[in-house]
């Protein structure tokens, strides 16, 4: 089932250093996942099951971002696969019930193109019942034909194909969403996510920043998981804030 779904996990060599903490916390609560990283020349040391793919030998440009991906997806046969970005800590179990369950009916409605595993932007764009005469899915929702972040990097179940479309527009990862977005428009195909319960809880805003360079962000993670990846050396504590907004975060004391 959903377990078996492969995750592809894109970093760059500027922020693969915060694939030591993703991997402390994606070891803990998704232990029975398939899981590859896809970056470039520099990765950290991390445990056995991380399958580190490079790209290249050289990350030139952010530019051939999404076009470098594309060329190693495009041999992954498939039908679905969880692609984000590195720096969404996962900060809960999986919900295999949640995750089952959609995933069952991305089978069966062959035009949903992704589903959006965590809070995501459904909390700040126009979306429609999914199934709205039925009490069992009532809380799946899918994004109005023309909202915006229809494509997104945030942890997602893609049907395979449809990422690659996406992909092979080339492009940054900002272009990859924005760009994305618009070219899904009226594209005949559903975006979709849950209301309340998610499949995959993670940090929301991301956990780095060009906005507060050298800080994370770890709102959202158990107390005591920071404090064990502290005292581990995984985690610096002058080095981490809650949140990643534009003005001032909270530092975590």
């Amino acid at each position: 089932m959903a377990d078996k779904i492969k995750w592809l996990i894109a970093t760059s060599d500027n922020s693969s250093y915060i694939l030591k903490p993703f991997a402390w916390l994606f070891d803990k609560h998704c232990p029975e996942c398939e899981i590859e990283i896809l970056g470039y020349s520099v990765f950290p040391e991390l445990p056995e099951r991380y399958k580190c793919i490079s790209l290249a030998e050289k990350q030139e440009s952010f530019n051939t971002w999404a076009i470098n991906l594309y060329s190693y997806i495009k041999d992954i046969k498939d039908e679905f696969v969880i692609f984000g970005l590195d720096d969404f800590f996962v900060t809960k179990p999986v919900n295999y019930n949640i995750l089952n369950s959609v995933v069952e009916i991305m089978e069966r409605h062959k035009r949903i193109g992704r589903y959006e595993l965590g809070i995501g932007h459904q909390f700040h764009e126009m979306v429609i019942p999914y199934f709205p005469q039925s009490s069992k899915h009532r809380n799946i929702y899918k994004y109005s034909s023309d909202a915006l972040y229809r494509v997104s990097t945030q942890f997602s179940v893609w049907r395979t194909e449809y990422l690659l479309h996406f992909l092979s527009l080339g492009g940054t990862p900002f272009e990859f969403e924005t760009e994305g977005s618009k070219y899904s428009l009226n594209d005949g195909y559903d975006i979709i996510a849950t209301d309340n319960e998610f499949a995959v809880n993670h940090v929301w805003s991301g956990a780095i920043s060009s906005r507060h360079p050298g800080m994370i962000n770890i709102e959202g993670v158990n107390h005591d998981d920071i404090e064990e990846m502290i005292a581990l050396g995984i985690l610096d504590r002058e080095k981490l804030q809650y949140g990643m907004k534009v003005e001032t975060n909270p530092r975590y004391v």
